[in-house]
């Protein structure tokens, strides 16, 4: 990767497209009937490693430990989770260098976002999922590489889960420089209270020898059905929804996504019947 907009491109071009061929590859075993789980050893975007001829290379260690590199481990593990792949390992839990979970001890052993990213989805992506179908998502083009082809890559990524007599909705930006503002349509319109879990800033800042990034939770009025917010660039956005109900419809089980005309809001629905 050159830079840290195809950083942030970089789970959803290369390591879920290997997974969704692997997934294919699962079925078409499965069909045969071949049947096995699927399951990942990292998932997180990765970079070169020090070996006994190669030094650390530092330009890689600030792409991994930064802000864009915790979106990318959250993009790429809740991705797995989406096809059906079981989470795996984060390598590893200690402090320093090379995919590190803190930094150097000496300078405070603070958390990675890649492993606030994946405290968060611990802590929120573990329910009962939701399905969420998207259209119309503001794109930007990852240039091939290898066995990669270019891929238009959605700029947005939604995931949603049922928990605790609510909802929790789960965004991530993937694009460096702009906000996007985004609107979610709710499978409920009443909710005792929204709790928003927030990892951003500059998607270039580190931990590594200051607490630069880490997670501001505050309470969020609820709009009703319609929910809309400013995505700010390379960052995570969890929504709590507690104790949510429809006032007015049923609630079948279907829930959609669809955008606007100029792609540039994404809209989160439920499909409701009188």
């Amino acid at each position: 990767m050159a830079n840290f907009q195809e950083y942030l491109l970089f789970s959803a071009s290369r390591l879920l497209y290997q997974g969704a061929i692997h997934r294919q590859t699962q079925i078409d075993l499965a069909q045969a009937g071949h049947e096995y789980d699927l399951v990942t050893y990292e998932f997180r975007p990765g970079y070169p490693l020090p070996t006994g001829d190669t030094p650390v290379q530092h330009e890689m260690e600030t792409f991994g430990n930064s802000l864009a590199g915790g979106v990318g481990t959250l993009d790429t593990m809740l991705g797995l989770q989406r096809m059906g792949v079981h989470s795996g390992n984060f390598f590893h839990f200690f402090g320093g260098t090379s995919y590190a979970s803190h930094g150097d001890p000496g300078f405070g052993f603070h958390p990675t976002p890649a492993f606030i990213s994946v405290q968060m989805a611990n802590q929120f992506a573990l329910d009962s999922r939701v399905p969420v179908a998207q259209h119309s998502n503001p794109t930007r083009i990852m240039p091939g590489e290898n066995e990669y082809p270019d891929q238009e890559v959605d700029l947005v990524d939604v995931h949603a889960y049922q928990r605790n007599g609510g909802y929790t909705v789960i965004v991530l930006s993937r694009e460096l420089a702009n906000s996007i503002p985004v609107t979610l349509r709710l499978p409920f319109d009443t909710a005792s209270s929204v709790s928003l879990h927030a990892l951003a800033g500059d998607p270039r800042a580190n931990n590594t020898n200051a607490l630069n990034v880490a997670v501001q939770t505050m309470t969020v009025p609820l709009q009703g059905a319609v929910h809309q917010f400013t995505m700010p660039p390379g960052s995570i956005h969890v929504y709590e929804f507690h104790n949510t109900s429809l006032s007015a419809f049923a609630v079948p089980t279907a829930l959609y996504t669809d955008t606007s005309a100029t792609g540039e809001a994404m809209r989160f629905y439920r499909a409701r019947s009188i």
